[in-house]
C-alpha cells in the first residue's frame, strides 16, 4: 500500500512540474491570439501614376454634307430613266431624260427667224443708203430717211432677241438629260416614266457616302467641357471610328436642351446616311495622374480619408479627389507614387488601428 500511495504522489508532483513549465507558452499563445484578434484584417493596394481620362457617352446620328435634289432644269415630259433608288451612279452618268422634240422644233423656228431678219436689215440697209444719197440731191425728205433708219434699228434689235432665244433653246436642249454631278447613291425618285415635269421639279434625290460626319447631341452640362478639336470615339456594335467634332450649332433644342456637335472622321466602316451611332466624347485627360481604386476613399467627419499602411498600422491621411473614371479616382492631394493603402477593410480601419494584410483577391 505505501509503494502505491508513493507512486501516486510522484505523479501528482511531476503533472505540476509540467504545468508550471508549460505555463509560460500557454500564455504567450493566448497573448498572441489576443493580438490576432484585435488586429483589422485589410487588402492593400500601391498609389500608382496613369492617364486619367472623363468620358461621356452621348448618342448620334451619321449624316452626309452632300444629298441635293436633282431637278428637271427644263419642262417637258420623262421619256426615259436610267436610275433608281438604291442604285449608284458615277459623275457624269445620264439619269433620266426628256422629251426634246418641242424644244428641237423652237430651235429650228429660231433659226428660220434669224435668217429671215438678216435678210430684211441687209435690205434696209440699202434703203437707208439710197434714201441718204437722196436726201443729200434734196430728192426726198429727212422724215423718210429717218423712217428707214428707225426700221433698220427695230430690225437689228429683233435680231438679237432671237437670238437670245435661240441660246435659251439651245441650253434647254443641253439640260434635258438630266446628269449625275458626282460619284453616289439614288436616295429617292420623285418622278415616274411619262410624267410631265416643270422647271425646277425635284426628280431625284442623290446622296454622297464620301462626304461624311456625325451629329452628336451634348447636353448642356457639356457646353464648357468640349470645344472644337476635342476627340470623339464613334461606335455602332462592333465597329469603332476615331473623330473630332468640327464644329457646333449656335443653339440648343428648345426641347432636350441638347447642343449639336458635328463629328469628323474617316468612314472606313463604310456607314451610311442615318444611322445611329454612340459617341464617346473625351471631356478631359489627366496625364500621370496619381490614381488609386475608388472604394479606397472612406467619408468621415472631417472628410474624404485614405488609411496608409506604414508598420502594419493604419494611418489616416486625409485626400482631396480629383477626376473619376469608372473604379479609378484621381487624388489631387495627399498621397504620392508608390504609396500602400487600404484596399478591402479600410471602412473598419481608425488612425492607428493595428492592421493584418490579407492577400489580395486575384
Amino acid at each position: 500500500m505505501f509503494h502505491i500511495s508513493q507512486l501516486k504522489h510522484q505523479a501528482v508532483s511531476i503533472s505540476l512540474l509540467l504545468l508550471l513549465l508549460l505555463a509560460p507558452d500557454l500564455k504567450a499563445e493566448e497573448a498572441k491570439d489576443k493580438v490576432n484578434h484585435s488586429s483589422v484584417p485589410v487588402t492593400t493596394v500601391k498609389v500608382i501614376l496613369e492617364n486619367l481620362q472623363q468620358i461621356a457617352q452621348v448618342q448620334g446620328d451619321v449624316e452626309t454634307y452632300t444629298k441635293p435634289s436633282i431637278a428637271a432644269e427644263v419642262s417637258g415630259k420623262i421619256i426615259a430613266m436610267h436610275a433608281f433608288e438604291g442604285e449608284s451612279v458615277k459623275k457624269g452618268q445620264v439619269l433620266a431624260e426628256q422629251d426634246p422634240e418641242p424644244l428641237m422644233i423652237a430651235r429650228e423656228k429660231a433659226l428660220a427667224e434669224i435668217q429671215r431678219i438678216k435678210a430684211l436689215i441687209e435690205n434696209q440697209k440699202r434703203v437707208v443708203q439710197r434714201n441718204q444719197k437722196l436726201k443729200r440731191e434734196k430728192v426726198v425728205s429727212q422724215t423718210r430717211l429717218d423712217d428707214a433708219e428707225t426700221a433698220l434699228s427695230l430690225s437689228i434689235a429683233d435680231l438679237i432677241v432671237v437670238k437670245a432665244q435661240l441660246k435659251d433653246v439651245e441650253y434647254k436642249l443641253s439640260h434635258v438629260k438630266l446628269i449625275s454631278p458626282f460619284d453616289g447613291v439614288i436616295q429617292n425618285k420623285f418622278v415616274s416614266l411619262g410624267d410631265y415635269v416643270k422647271i425646277g421639279k425635284p426628280v431625284y434625290q442623290l446622296v454622297s457616302l464620301k462626304d461624311i460626319y456625325a451629329r452628336i447631341y451634348l447636353p448642356e452640362t457639356l457646353i464648357n467641357e468640349v470645344s472644337a478639336g476635342t476627340k470623339v470615339t464613334l461606335s455602332h456594335n462592333d465597329q469603332q471610328a476615331e473623330g473630332v467634332i468640327t464644329s457646333f450649332r449656335p443653339m440648343l433644342e428648345k426641347g432636350n436642351r441638347a447642343l449639336h456637335a458635328l463629328v469628323k472622321f474617316e468612314n472606313t466602316q463604310k456607314w451610311k446616311p442615318g444611322l445611329n451611332i454612340v459617341a464617346r466624347v473625351l471631356v478631359q485627360l489627366h496625364e500621370n495622374a496619381v490614381t488609386i481604386p475608388a472604394r479606397t476613399v472612406v467619408r468621415r467627419p472631417d472628410g474624404n480619408v485614405v488609411y496608409k499602411i506604414v508598420n502594419s498600422k493604419a494611418v489616416e491621411q486625409k485626400v482631396i479627389k480629383g477626376l473619376r473614371n469608372g473604379s479609378q479616382v484621381e487624388i489631387l492631394q495627399g498621397l504620392s507614387e508608390g504609396d500602400v493603402i487600404a484596399l478591402d477593410g479600410a471602412a473598419f480601419l481608425s488612425n492607428g488601428a493595428a492592421i493584418e494584410v490579407m492577400v489580395n483577391k486575384p
